[in-house]
């Protein structure tokens, strides 16, 4: 693990100067639209969505998507929407929340899956992926759900340097407009921004999509074992954390490998827990290793501007290795230690300098982490000082999100603004 860590973190430290691409040329917008369309109806596609609405009042919400399609005659949909999961192929359409382990919901899916088979089922989903690859008209007269149809304008045109090329299609319906970027070598969508006129409560909706492997489609159905079947979505009401932002966290029961209690390095203002399941992703589990990973990439600049000078600054970390009950061994977590302290003190500043002492150790198996996050095997939890002691500042979810340290670099920076 440390030979893939630190020379990843050390790409954080340096940045190569590239030459701007030339610009792409310009295309008849009818073509575009059917060169997207067919990007969106061959062959499995993964991408990352980072979704961000903002009202009359200017004030801005932001949520995270992972969108996974199998386009063609037997279509099969993954989407991640935040904790809520949801499948749709091979005769189902099955949703399930990651922090409710009880209960699955599911409905027959008659083929060819369609748009409007999933409208009756979920939420409005506002990924014109989806809609271009299922919708009745290709999507592309309606891009987003809840949005009037939109008529496009052509010829498509390249935005202007330095965008890297990309090609702009603008479109305008009944008191919108809408901006649909498309990288011209995949034809698939990297920027996509709608404007909506008043009385809309909405005033803009913008989507930023990263490509991302989408992995073999025969693993994206959901697991029903031991789940009960329900057909209403309202029933998968997630159990709530039992320590909320805000909320005392009380004793963290960690400890060192001597089986002495852990307490955070004195004057330190904030505390970053790196916790893992030991035996989800330690023990071998590559999936969660890189999600770990990601974590201490996504720390690593944000810690090294607060510790300037030396690693007694103001912020501490530690990565925190969960086992369950009755299955700690402490020479396997001598060699944990010994394997994750390095990477740990280069993400916070401290160089490769620290053999031992940075990882700590806690029981409990996943009651420890359902205490912040209900249903993961992986989080970074972020406590602050309060009245009384340390409090939760925020519990970032890291299943899974092993190609995304940029977005939890953002949620992690969200969550330390109010402190510096």
């Amino acid at each position: 693990m440390r030979a893939r860590v630190l020379p990843m973190l050390g790409v954080l430290t340096c940045a190569a100067a590239a030459q701007p691409p030339a610009e792409a040329p310009s295309i008849d917008a009818g073509e575009a639209l059917a060169r997207i369309r067919s990007a969106y109806t061959a062959g499995p596609i993964g991408e990352r969505i980072v979704i961000r609405v903002t009202d009359r009042s200017g004030r801005s919400s932001g949520s995270r998507v992972t969108v996974r399609l199998a386009g063609g005659p037997e279509s099969v949909l993954r989407l991640d929407l935040g904790d809520l999961q949801v499948f749709a192929g091979d005769g189902v359409i099955r949703a399930a929340h990651r922090a409710e382990a009880r209960l699955y919901a599911e409905w027959p899916l008659e083929a060819p899956l369609d748009l409007g088979q999933l409208e009756r089922r979920l939420p409005p989903i506002l990924l014109p992926q989806v809609a271009i690859a299922l919708g009745s008209d290709a999507g592309l007269a309606a891009p987003m759900p809840l949005l009037p149809p939109v008529a496009w304008e052509g010829p498509a045109a390249p935005p202007r340097p330095p965008r890297n090329g990309r090609l702009t299609l603008s479109g305008s319906g009944a008191g919108v407009r809408v901006r649909m970027s498309v990288d011209p070598e995949t034809w698939r969508l990297w920027r996509v921004v709608a404007e909506l006129d008043a009385p809309a409560e909405v005033a803009r909706i913008e989507l930023q999509c990263t490509p991302t492997e989408p992995g073999d489609p025969a693993t994206w159905r959901i697991p029903t074992l031991d789940r009960e079947r329900v057909d209403d979505l309202t029933l998968l009401r997630p159990r709530a954390a039992e320590i909320a932002p805000g909320d005392a966290v009380g004793d963290l029961r960690l400890f060192d490998a001597d089986l002495a209690r852990w307490a955070p390095t004195p004057g330190a203002d904030t505390l970053v827990l790196l916790a893992f399941r030991r035996t989800n992703g330690m023990a071998g589990g590559a999936d969660a290793q890189a999600d770990v990973e990601a974590g201490l990439l996504a720390l690593a600049p944000l810690a090294r501007e607060w510790n300037r000078g030396g690693p007694a600054g103001g912020l501490a970390c530690r990565a925190v290795a969960v086992y369950d009950a009755e299955s700690f061994d402490r020479e396997s977590f001598r060699s944990l230690d010994a394997l994750w302290s390095p990477a740990v003190s280069l993400a916070i500043g401290a160089g490769d300098r620290a053999e031992r002492g940075l990882v700590a150790w806690a029981g409990g198996g996943a009651g420890w982490l359902a205490r912040f996050r209900p249903g993961y095997q992986a989080a970074m939890i972020v406590v602050i000082p309060g009245e009384g002691g340390w409090r939760l500042a925020a519990a970032i979810p890291l299943d899974g999100r092993s190609e995304d340290p940029a977005g939890i670099a953002d949620e992690l920076g969200t969550a330390l603004t109010p402190t510096r």
